[in-house]
């Protein structure tokens, strides 16, 4: 309309001025219609100016949604920012700090309210003038301008909570420092208004257990003020340390007080008793040995159960001896009657050497034990030893060894020296070991003694009936070694009848034909060896039956 303006005006001049050369009629139509040009243009003109000014407010309204838009997420932002800042401090800071801080963040946030509500405003003001979709993006963008705010509101909340719980604890920990603290400064008072003089060590002694069990009584009070609960206030930890080494202290003072008037108490006790007790002690360790000298009679466990029991009374005996001399020496500076002492100092050592003598004694037995284990472990394996040897060369013995096995020149595992010295020795210890034993034990030791000549017999017996079968052997052996002999000695006499004359022939064909039945006669026979020697042939020596063989 601003571009037809011109020619808008130009017809209104032109009509004012056609009217005035016009006749009547014609001047008033000329006039009538430039009036309805007019009214229609001031129609068009007033409709466009209703449409033109909304759209300008929903312009402007945009306009400033977008910008309070864009500013609500700065700040919001910044916001969440400083909300996790603060988390961080609350593990460094002070609480005051922390709630300074916290009321800080509230006001932010409280300063926002009125823009976020401003924004909200804007949005339904543009829903009234905006299409579906383009109101349903200013729905979206204030709905996430109002999901953060609504989130910072519950960090705050939060956030004061925390702060709220971190002040009662923090109240919780400087109460816990305060009774702690009052109790040692108690202490330290009475510690030092205390009168150390002998008059005054019964109340001494009761206000220092009544001390002593009141700082013992906030033990876990201090392992409360070290738990993971104040791990928060560990900046505070150089005083609380600082509080705990004073607290140790004057529990060391007490427990060191305490210690020197029960020693003065205890110095100042009758000696008749201190004596007592270390005769009673004595009578005691009387006793054991009795017990000990009634079951000596016992088996190897038994003794190395005395052993131990006769160690723990001699290293019980040097824990306490020196004990014992403090008395004695402290006795006879007090004490003109020194043959109480004497007598408890002779008594002692006299039951302390019974002791030592008596360990000796099952120490020695004990030895003894040990040695006879070993003893027949030895003679059990170089019996078994000697006898596998043995046996191997009764396996392979050849005609010679039968020989001199027949004739007792063969040297037996009976005859070897180092099994009769351990057999000896076993025997010499079993003995004395059956002496020093209880019923059980000597049957035991009785029954290991036949059980080693049980096995050393079943030995014996074993390799005799091995003897005896070789000796049968050599009879066998030499039989047929003979029979081979016997028949040489026939061949050799038919070969010197070979070489003898025969001018006589009737009486040389006579001695053939006794020859011819000779040996016709001893042909059985050589069969015979023959088959005996196959016989023989895997008991015997492969050279003797090579030799045998080749005989044949």
């Amino acid at each position: 309309m601003e571009s037809h303006r011109n020619d808008f005006d130009q017809i209104t001049v032109h009509g004012h001025h056609l009217s005035g050369q016009c006749d009547g009629q014609t001047s008033s139509k000329i006039n009538e219609i430039t009036h309805r040009i007019q009214q229609r243009w001031t129609i068009v003109q007033q409709r466009l100016q209703e449409i033109i000014k909304p759209s300008r407010e929903v312009v402007d309204i945009w306009r400033q949604f977008n910008n309070s838009y864009v500013h609500l997420l700065d700040r919001l932002g910044e916001l969440e920012g400083r909300w996790y800042a603060i988390q961080r401090e609350k593990f460094t800071s002070e609480i005051d700090s922390l709630f300074d801080k916290s009321k800080d963040f509230q006001q932010r946030i409280e300063q926002l309210d009125l823009e976020v509500t401003k924004l909200n405003e804007c949005a339904k003001k543009l829903n009234d003038y905006l299409p579906p979709i383009a109101a349903k993006k200013i729905d979206t963008q204030y709905s996430v301008i109002k999901n953060q705010y609504s989130e910072l509101q519950n960090f705050q909340n939060k956030l004061l909570s925390d702060c709220n719980e971190l002040k009662h604890r923090e109240k919780l920990y400087l109460d816990y420092l305060n009774e702690l603290t009052q109790a040692i400064n108690q202490a330290q008072t009475t510690l030092k208004s205390q009168k150390l003089t002998d008059e005054n060590e019964n109340f001494n002694l009761k206000q220092l257990h009544e001390l002593d069990n009141l700082l013992q009584s906030k033990h876990n009070l201090i392992e409360h003020l070290n738990s993971n609960e104040f791990i928060l206030y560990m900046k505070r930890g150089k005083h609380l340390h600082e509080l705990l080494i004073e607290y140790t202290h004057c529990i060391e003072l007490i427990k060191t007080r305490i210690k020197q008037i029960e020693i003065n108490e205890y110095n100042k006790l009758n000696f008749d008793k201190r004596c007592q007790k270390w005769n009673d002690y004595i009578q005691a360790i009387e006793q054991n040995l009795s017990v000990i000298q009634e079951n000596i009679h016992t088996n190897y466990h038994g003794l190395i159960e005395i052993d131990t029991n006769l160690s723990n009374t001699i290293n019980d005996f040097n824990q306490r001896q020196q004990e014992l001399k403090e008395l004695i020496n402290e006795g006879k500076q007090i004490i003109d009657n020194q043959n109480i002492f004497i007598k408890l100092e002779q008594r002692w050592q006299n039951i302390m050497n019974t002791v030592l003598n008596k360990q000796k004694e099952i120490k020695e037995l004990i030895k003894h034990w040990l040695s006879y284990q070993n003893y027949l472990e030895n003679y059990y394996r170089l019996l078994k030893s000697k006898c596998e040897i043995e046996q191997k060369e009764l396996q392979t013995a050849t005609i010679n060894i039968i020989s001199q096995i027949k004739q007792g020149s063969y040297t037996t595992i009976n005859q070897n020296e180092e099994l009769k010295n351990l057999l000896e020795k076993i025997y010499e210890t079993n003995r004395r070991l059956i002496k020093h034993a209880d019923a059980k034990t000597q049957a035991i030791l009785e029954k290991e003694l036949n059980d080693l000549h049980k096995a050393i017999h079943d030995i014996d017996i074993n390799i005799k009936q091995k003897r005896e079968t070789l000796v049968t052997l050599l009879l066998r052996y030499n039989e047929l070694d003979r029979t081979l002999d016997e028949l040489s000695t026939i061949i050799k006499s038919i070969r010197s009848l070979q070489q003898q004359s025969t001018d006589d022939f009737d009486q040389f064909l006579v001695q053939c034909q006794n020859k011819n039945r000779e040996l016709t006669q001893h042909r059985t026979e050589l069969q015979r060896v023959r088959q005996a020697i196959t016989d023989i042939s895997s008991d015997l020596h492969p050279d003797d039956t090579r030799q045998l063989i080749q005989k044949l």
